[in-house]
């Protein structure tokens, strides 16, 4: 997990064009891509997040903050509607797919269903090796259903715990991530619910892929 990831106001100038399924064009703020070897896939607007195990110590926390999220092929990133005044100016959350462990999903009687997982830090003693615990995070959907969001964000997580299975990173040294034409095809294939306002994107554009994964940023708690 890490803090802050950088963001624009408007799509920056890419080798692809992205439209959502309804045609329309990514909202602002948006994170800023790697580069060509991150294309994000889906956006879900209004979900709440819950998240512990912040600041030097790992006592701090944020709790019940609405925003959006944004998946790709390398991370999920949650845009608050708004800074977090109280916790320091925090304005986004970066979590790597591959760093994300025990996902569940639950459908209480009363509440909003939700979604719980850990997630590792991406600072230097982070990381499934690393020194320091995971981040508990709970997501939770008040608006609409999951049905297009929980298929594809549980596959897409998958993939990028299988690409490091057999040689887990060591700590501060990023995961290896899929590229998008490894996960183009899962999700243009994607069931739509028409009971989840998820907004899936169709990606196209011939640029070509680097021979390397990007570094994962580490400004990481």
């Amino acid at each position: 997990m890490a803090l802050n990831p950088q963001l624009v106001n408007s799509p920056p100038p890419h080798n692809h064009a992205a439209v959502t399924s309804s045609g329309q064009g990514l909202p602002a703020p948006v994170p800023v891509p790697f580069g060509p070897h991150e294309h994000f896939f889906l956006l879900r607007n209004g979900v709440m997040l819950s998240l512990d195990g912040l600041g030097p110590s790992a006592s701090a926390a944020v709790k019940n903050v609405t925003g959006v999220i944004y998946l790709s092929n390398i991370r999920m990133v949650f845009v608050l509607s708004k800074p977090d005044a109280s916790a320091g100016g925090m304005y986004a959350f970066d979590f790597p797919l591959a760093y994300i462990r025990t996902e569940r999903f639950h459908q209480p009687i009363f509440g909003a269903n939700n979604l719980t997982a850990n997630c590792f830090s991406t600072a230097d003693d982070g990381g499934p090796n690393g020194a320091r615990p995971p981040h508990a995070l709970t997501l939770y959907f008040r608006e609409g259903g999951v049905g297009t969001f929980l298929p594809l964000f549980f596959q897409l997580v998958q993939q990028a715990r299988d690409l490091n299975a057999a040689a887990p990173p060591p700590p501060g040294v990023s995961p290896v991530a899929p590229t998008p034409a490894q996960t183009s095809q899962m999700v243009q294939t994607a069931y739509i619910d028409p009971n989840d306002p998820t907004q899936v994107y169709l990606v196209t554009g011939t640029g070509t892929q680097p021979s390397a994964p990007p570094l994962i940023q580490r400004h990481g708690w």
